[in-house]
């Protein structure tokens, strides 16, 4: 029991350590400022993810499209083949184009929707933790 005493009287005696001032709101404000910051780079490295994969499959589109223009047509698999009365294929490069312009607005929609998805679910967050 000395001993214990002893403790409580020189801990009694040694000043305590007060915190400056305003110490616990500009903690907390740090602690905020930093976490706002690694949303903001997680935002972003989502986004630029988003953004590259968008590029990889134009590119992917555009290399495979140039491909196949590029391409000639191939001769006839044997001489011994009857010859077919031509045939008139109508003009549908209008409905490429078309079709293009469908497949385009399809990513640039699926890069909105990933977009609001990743707002939506922070906001979730937010309001489930109370902040």
């Amino acid at each position: 029991m000395e001993r214990s005493d002893a403790i409580r009287r020189a801990m009694r005696q040694t000043a305590q350590y007060e915190l400056p001032s305003g110490f616990t709101p500009r903690l907390m404000k740090r602690v905020r400022e930093r976490e706002r910051r690694r949303e903001t780079l997680e935002t972003l490295a989502y986004l630029s993810g988003g953004v590259a994969c968008f590029a990889a499959l134009i590119a992917g589109c555009i290399y495979a499209w140039m491909q196949y223009m590029e391409s000639t047509p191939r001769e006839q698999m044997s001489p011994e083949m009857p010859s077919l009365p031509e045939l008139r294929i109508p003009d549908i490069s209008a409905a490429f184009e078309e079709q293009n312009q469908i497949w385009l607005f399809m990513a640039a929609g699926f890069v909105m929707l990933s977009v609001c998805d990743i707002l939506l679910r922070r906001r979730l967050r937010d309001s489930n933790t109370g902040k």
